[in-house]
């Protein structure tokens, strides 16, 4: 349950669980997002992914996920960006 129901991630064992689920998230994921939508600032994706991951589980919206990315990348993104 902790790392999902993907098969293959059952049968690997430590590290190796890890560097699959996370080129998983890359590629089927995070690539098909920059394909498909074509961002400007891929690294501020990036971020924002991050910052949405740390906030699993919790209510989470696409005003509270730009202002936490205005502070701590001390940029500028707007809630309607973070939306599309």
């Amino acid at each position: 349950m902790q790392y999902g129901g993907m098969p293959l991630a059952v049968l690997e064992e430590g590290e190796a669980k890890r560097t699959y689920l996370k080129g998983l998230f890359e590629t089927t994921y995070f690539r098909d997002i920059v394909e498909r939508n074509h961002p400007q600032q891929s690294q501020a994706l990036e971020e924002l992914r991050d910052i949405a991951s740390a906030f699993a589980g919790r209510f989470l919206n696409a005003g509270k996920l730009a202002d936490t990315f205005r502070g701590v990348q001390h940029g500028k993104i707007g809630e309607s960006t973070v939306q599309e």
